[in-house]
């Protein structure tokens, strides 16, 4: 089983899983990382690190971010080649409900489900 890691800024990461454990129930081998406006990159980078190491350092771990190029971001790839991370940005709540979904899955494979269910997820309407 793939372990996943959900991290971005102020509560979002939070609610987000919030919404999918009110979709699927509730989700385990999880972690969410939020940054919050009073905290620093330094603070980040311990709860980032206490995260992986309660998931477990040998477990693939995909990691989803709610944006490329933030902090939250940076200081996971900053992570990614000690840890062997995968790491996904853009996150939304599809993104979230299929991660959780396929997670049986090998992490090559999870990635690809996970960055399809993004680009689906947004649709225009008239």
């Amino acid at each position: 089983m793939v372990n996943l890691i959900i991290v971005g800024h102020s509560d979002f990461p939070s609610v987000l899983v919030k919404s999918a454990e009110e979709i699927l129930g509730s989700i385990e081998k999880l972690k969410v990382v939020p940054l919050y406006p009073s905290e620093s990159k330094n603070d980040l980078k311990a709860k980032l690190k206490e995260a992986i190491k309660e998931l477990g350092f040998s477990d693939a771990i995909l990691v989803l971010i709610d944006m490329f190029g933030g902090t939250p971001c940076n200081v996971a790839l900053s992570f990614q080649k000690k840890y062997h991370l995968k790491i996904i940005t853009g996150l939304n709540l599809p993104m979230l409900l299929e991660a959780v979904l396929h997670r049986e899955e090998e992490i090559e494979k999870l990635t690809l489900i996970v960055k399809e269910a993004a680009k689906k997820s947004v649709v225009e309407t008239w």
